[in-house]
């Protein structure tokens, strides 16, 4: 085919070719110049009449933001994503969104409108993971999903759970040994989930700043099992709370700690 040389086609079968009505043709031909197209793209210059304005996505924001959120217990360290009350949901926020343009006097946003700012322009959600893993089990599933392990990372996690399974072994022997053993005594120590306070169903409660209350247990091992809980609001170091209980021992009692139901850690303490 010579260059500039010019078929006649059926208009038809060129749109239906094309997937396209007479419009586009209508426009190229408008714009250009022996067969290319040449004019300027006007597209995307003129706001969407259906639009939402900038301030009523900042009202939206600005609501969104009264509630109060909290980090994650087990993975604050691996995300970033805060946590509402579990009693919300976007229905609900929704909800309490109309009330506050009522009382603002301010034209509410649609409910799709609404969730499409809270998924996109916030990394939240109404629910705290229930799964207690560390990093390294959370790396290997995560590789394992995607089937990316490596030979370094399987090696590492064979010998995570041996160092488990030694734990667990060792914490059942320690807590035979503290039955038989006048002398020596196993406790565990965990500290629960965080619970926000206070806690209603009263819309008022919503946008209230929460109390984070924590409670810190100890749990012997020993019959009768002795259990002591403690509730508070500000973190302090776990060995303050032991050795206020533990403080009649004697000076050659020996003492052997587990850091949570599953955890690895422990370390006897001489009194």
């Amino acid at each position: 085919m010579k260059a500039k040389q010019k078929h006649r086609v059926c208009q038809r079968f060129f749109e239906k070719t094309l997937n396209i009505s007479n419009g586009p043709i209508n426009k190229a031909f408008e714009g250009g110049q022996d067969g290319f197209f040449s004019a300027e793209d006007k597209r995307g210059r003129k706001t969407p009449y259906n639009k939402s304005k900038e301030e009523d996505v900042a009202f939206v924001k600005q609501h969104i933001e009264m509630f109060p959120t909290m980090e994650s217990h087990y993975c604050r360290k691996n995300t970033q994503r805060l946590y509402l009350d579990a009693k919300l949901s976007i229905r609900k926020m929704y909800s309490l969104y109309l009330e506050f343009c009522h009382d603002n006097s301010r034209v509410p946003l649609s409910q799709s409108m609404y969730r499409k700012i809270f998924c996109t322009a916030f990394n939240l959600s109404f629910f705290v993971p229930k799964k207690d893993r560390c990093s390294l089990c959370n790396r290997y599933a995560e590789a394992k999903k995607t089937e990316s392990l490596t030979d370094q990372l399987e090696a590492l996690y064979n010998n995570h759970m041996a160092r488990k399974t030694n734990a667990n072994l060792t914490k059942e022997a320690d807590k035979q040994r503290s039955e038989n053993d006048p002398t020596f005594l196993s406790i565990t120590v965990d500290l629960q989930s965080v619970l926000q306070v206070p806690s209603g169903d009263e819309s008022l409660l919503y946008y209230c700043r929460k109390l984070c209350v924590y409670n810190f247990s100890i749990y012997e091992s020993r019959f009768p099992n002795e259990a002591y809980c403690f509730i508070f609001c500000i973190i302090a170091e776990n060995c303050v709370y032991i050795t206020s209980v533990y403080t009649n021992l004697d000076s050659q009692m020996k003492l052997t700690v587990s850091y949570g139901r599953k955890s690895m850690a422990k370390e006897e303490v001489m009194r």
